[in-house]
């Protein structure tokens, strides 16, 4: 007889966050992190304080943040679109999310994300 086992590759830690920023936001939620590889899984749009959303794309920063020494990060375009970044085995410990609006157009930028391990 044969057994087929399905094998499931879902995170074993997943919280997520949100972001509204004009400049930048230093997040307060505390991840509590394994020696894992980790990933975030982020997206967002820039708008005009109006509430319309430009067509003109920002770009903002995601930090995955420890301490000074220990942090990290990566760009990713306001378009409207979800990308999945990996940071590769991340030390354990507490980390918060901090994201900054680096660049474009619009007054702020609007998204959500999650850190997966």
């Amino acid at each position: 007889m044969l057994s087929v086992i399905p094998l499931s590759f879902a995170a074993a830690y997943r919280d997520s966050y949100s972001f509204d920023i004009a400049t930048k936001v230093t997040g307060t939620k505390v991840h509590k992190l394994a020696n894992k590889t980790t990933t975030s899984y982020t997206g967002g749009d820039p708008y005009w304080y109006s509430g319309s959303v430009s067509f003109q794309k920002s770009d903002y920063k995601v930090e995955l943040y420890k301490s000074w020494l220990t942090n990290y990060r990566f760009t990713k375009s306001a378009n409207g679109y979800y990308a999945t970044k990996s940071w590769g085995v991340v030390a354990a410990g507490d980390y918060t999310v901090n994201v900054t609006k680096t660049g474009g157009e619009g007054d702020k930028v609007i998204g959500s994300g999650s850190i997966d391990q």
